[in-house]
């Protein structure tokens, strides 16, 4: 199924927590619709998300973004432990759901 940002917008995934559930395609790559869906937190730092185009729905390109506090708020090894813990969990989320579409 393909779809423009001016027909019926699909329905978010399942993980997607933006308030809106069936969010509105976006005009930022090049006149391109795209959308962005917000998925969980692990940790205080890192969480996960991806991106969908108009012309690819259903496809996800996903990505694991890092808070900028991080930069104050990781001073010890134990805080670096826990954000490679997160970082780790993040991946694998990512990685499952990559498997999901596959």
């Amino acid at each position: 199924m393909s779809t423009t940002p001016n027909q019926s917008t699909p329905s978010c995934p399942d993980w997607c927590s933006l308030p809106h559930a069936d969010h509105p395609w976006d005009h930022h790559d090049h006149g391109r619709g795209v959308r962005g869906h917000q998925g969980p937190r692990f940790g205080p730092h890192v969480y996960a998300g991806s991106f969908e185009y108009a012309d690819r729905t259903g496809v996800h390109d996903y990505d694991l973004c890092l808070d900028p506090e991080i930069e104050t708020d990781v001073r010890t090894p134990e805080q670096a432990r826990a954000l490679a813990a997160a970082l780790l969990a993040a991946a694998e989320w990512v990685e499952a759901r990559q498997q999901d579409a596959s």
